[in-house]
């Protein structure tokens, strides 16, 4: 049996949980064909993937990963040539990829899964890209607003004020670099909560190239020899409660119709080119392949 690995990146609030969440349900559910068929749990321990995908299958948002709750599992695979494979996925906190674009610091365990992957898997929330805001659209925007731009008032900037394509070029940039030094070739973008977005009527490359153009442009390039492919994937279906913050109004119907279907494996898309199905074990076969 080969041990292969992937590493699943992305700032906070990117989706990596809810994806490992569903995916789980999805391959120990056997209701979908799935292009990696579940085997067996390499260590017997699943209480941390059954906890997830409960909440998942609840309707219940996950909570958020602390960098001090870091999480490696690992799962015994089948591909579709009947090869087994054992595949470890980790469940990192978001933060210890914002460090690393914030502090230029990378967490230990982060850097060895990096190094041992044999493809990644970023994670971008497609409803929450922070785009580049110019002078020119605050100083038309202060206008329309009958308002004025005051004189000499100091902004105060931070790393995290700075558009979405340019953390995540600069994350990429850095696997390349020492210490890191990624060897892997191989990305797959999924821009998750896609069913917020997919109204636009955009399939995931045209959406990459229009609201994230310096990322792909970055990857058309091939100076860091990228080989990458585009998903659009909601792994949710749409908004799933807090807990002590319950939805209201629409929101609220629509977890009510997803949490009414007759397997929750149906609340997943995954949507590559013209092609939609709800394997999410696509993005990491093709990343394996």
């Amino acid at each position: 049996m080969k041990d292969r690995s992937i590493s699943i990146c992305g700032f906070p609030e990117s989706g990596k949980t809810s994806y490992l969440a569903a995916m789980w349900h999805l391959v120990t559910a056997k209701a979908e064909q799935t292009a990696l068929e579940f085997e067996s749990l390499r260590n017997g321990d699943a209480s941390h993937l059954n906890a997830l995908a409960t909440r998942w299958r609840n309707g219940l948002k996950q909570d958020r990963t602390e960098i001090q709750s870091n999480k490696l599992v690992s799962m015994n695979l089948k591909n579709t040539a009947g090869e087994l494979m054992r595949l470890t996925l980790p469940d990192l906190s978001g933060e210890s990829y914002r460090t690393m674009f914030e502090d230029r610091e990378c967490d230990p365990l982060v850097a060895k899964i990096l190094d041992d992957s044999q493809g990644i898997l970023l994670l971008v929330h497609a409803d929450t890209i922070k785009v580049p805001l110019m002078v020119t659209t605050v100083a038309a925007q202060t206008q329309a607003l009958g308002s004025t731009i005051p004189d000499n008032q100091e902004v105060v900037w931070a790393p995290r004020l700075a558009p979405t394509q340019i953390q995540l070029v600069e994350l990429l940039q850095l696997f390349r670099l020492a210490p890191l030094n990624v060897q892997t070739s191989r990305i797959a973008i999924v821009l998750s909560a896609w069913d917020k977005v997919e109204s636009e009527g955009k399939q995931p490359e045209p959406f990459l190239a229009e609201r994230l153009p310096l990322l792909k442009q970055y990857l058309e390039a091939g100076a860091d020899k990228w080989q990458w492919k585009v998903y659009g994937v909601s792994a949710q279906g749409g908004d799933y409660e807090k807990e002590g913050e319950p939805l209201l109004g629409a929101k609220l119907a629509r977890l009510i119709d997803l949490k009414a279907l007759e397997e929750p494996s149906m609340r997943i898309r995954v949507v590559s080119g013209s092609s939609v199905s709800s394997d999410l074990t696509e993005p990491i076969a093709w990343l394996l392949s």
